[in-house]
């Protein structure tokens, strides 16, 4: 089974990744959801079952927030100290997220927001660890992160990093 997450992002994109998704893996293999707060990506996280191939979260972010509703103050952090780096709003650190019930040594964490593995984007704070360095200590098996911006195609729903900065050294 295949799991896409989407978190705050256009539904244009969220769709093309669904489309596909499904297209490649049928019926009852890809679930899309929507998770606006940190209770319910918590229990999105902790729900995750079986095996799957991939995981897919797009949202806004930055090197050690996932912003999944900043109006809100809703946010996963990786700083360990329950605070986000910049303006030291609360949110829930990757650290106390469930284990997820499905086995995910094998899964591939595609962490689709900007800066998720960059350690001077902003002041690091608390454990000092990038987003992606505290996903990565979780059950899944691989993550890609970046340490630059990142965009999501509206027409393919594909993450990609801007030409003019992966000249610059922006890698996945």
């Amino acid at each position: 089974m295949t799991l896409k997450k989407t978190v705050k992002m256009g539904a244009k994109q969220a769709m093309a990744q669904y489309d596909d998704a499904f297209e490649q893996y049928g019926e009852g293999a890809v679930a899309l959801i929507d998770a606006n707060t940190e209770a319910e990506f918590s229990q999105d996280w902790g729900d995750i079952d079986g095996s799957p191939e991939q995981i897919v979260i797009d949202a806004h972010g930055s090197n050690q927030a996932l912003d999944l509703d900043s109006e809100n103050g809703e946010y996963i952090v990786s700083t360990g100290n329950g605070k986000t780096n910049v303006s030291g709003t609360s949110g829930t650190n990757v650290s106390d997220l469930p284990t997820p019930k499905g086995n995910l040594e094998n899964t591939t964490l595609c962490l689709n927001t900007c800066n998720s593995n960059n350690p001077s984007q902003n002041p690091m704070k608390g454990s000092k660890e990038t987003l992606a360095l505290g996903f990565s200590k979780t059950s899944v098996g691989t993550l890609r992160g970046s340490n630059r911006k990142a965009n999501i195609s509206e027409t393919t729903g594909k993450a990609t990093i801007p030409l003019y900065q992966a000249l610059k050294g922006g890698v996945w």
